[in-house]
């Protein structure tokens, strides 16, 4: 009987390092999917990062470039006008007007 017990014991012990085994097992597996997961979530967020300041790089630029256009529109001084462009306008009118009688 005394026997009985030892072997049904170790038994149990066995099954219980088994258990165990398989447990820690899993859990060294999902450590490694963990570990994979928040490696991929760090290249993305970094990835990410990377375009954002690209992003921002661009629009400096662009507005350093619109900036730039704008002083040298400044530069240029105000917009001056042909004061013979209505003269001008009125010629061109009247020969378009010449032009599409003779067609008809």
């Amino acid at each position: 009987m005394e026997a009985e017990a030892i072997l049904q014991l170790e038994k149990v012990r066995r099954a219980a390092k088994r258990r165990m085994d398989e447990a820690e097992e899993r859990a060294r597996v999902q450590r490694v999917k963990d570990t994979a997961t928040e490696a991929r979530t760090t290249a993305m967020l970094l990835d990410r990062r990377e375009k954002a300041v690209a992003a921002a790089a661009v629009a400096v630029r662009e507005k350093e470039a619109a900036a730039a256009l704008r002083q040298e529109a400044l530069d240029l001084g105000p917009i001056a006008v042909d004061p013979a462009w209505e003269i001008e306008l009125v010629e061109l009118g009247e020969k378009l007007a010449a032009l599409r009688s003779q067609v008809e």
